[in-house]
Order: structure tokens, then sequence, then C-alpha cells
């Protein structure tokens, strides 16, 4: 959604993001209805997704501010980066892990890590 300027120059339109969002949110009901006993949270570094799931879905989400811990920032501490954290083991525990990937969206690792740690399934939804 273009929330952090480290990841890329690139930074959507309202409309580009409300178009992205209804295409992952096809890609979420679609896992969720094949997994009907499932009790999904949502997961992103992109804080603008994470209040439109929270506002307009009933998936969950882990309260906090996403941060990127590579990044070097005067007014980062480690509090700042609770949430980073927290979703990270959160991840590794869940019984699977899938990530969305659509269009040019940034290719993270961070999901696919937790998944290995904590030894479950990983999937990509492309």
């Amino acid at each position: 959604m273009g929330d952090f300027k480290d990841t890329t120059s690139k930074v959507l339109t309202e409309i580009e993001k409300q178009e992205l969002i209804a295409l992952l949110l096809k890609k979420m009901n679609s896992i969720v209805e094949q997994n009907l006993n499932c009790n999904p949270y949502i997961f992103s570094d992109s804080l603008y997704f994470l209040k439109f799931i929270k506002a307009n879905t009933i998936y969950k989400v882990l309260e906090g501010e996403p941060k990127h811990v590579d990044i070097k920032n005067n007014n980062s501490n480690l509090d700042s980066h609770y949430k980073t954290i927290t979703d990270f083991i959160f991840i590794a525990e869940s019984e699977s892990v899938y990530l969305l990937k659509e269009g040019a969206m940034y290719p993270s690792g961070f999901s696919k890590y937790a998944a290995i740690i904590g030894n479950k399934p990983f999937e990509v939804i492309q």
C-alpha cells in the first residue's frame, strides 16, 4: 500500500488501494471457505490495510503499528517493534500460514520464516 518508503518507491492511489484490497479480500474469503473451522488472523506491515480489515471485516487483527525491524530509525526503540515481534511469534504458532501476493506487492519473507521457525505449513497464494 506504500506505507513504507524503504521497500518501494511506488505509492498506490486510493482507487488502486481499494482495488488491491478487493482482490486480497477475495483470496482471503476463498481460503476461509476452504477451511471452515479456522480462526483467521490477518497480518500485514500496512497499517492502512490493517485498519481497513479491522473496520470492514470480521477478520481479526492484533493491535499495534507495524515497523520494519531492519530499518534504522531515530525514533525507534524496542517497544516500537513490539507488534512486529508479536506478529512473528503469533504467525509461528499458527496452524497454517498463507502469504497473499498480488501484482507488484513486495515479496516479503516475514511470514515464510515465521512458518519455518514454527514448523507450520506455508503456502503462497498468487
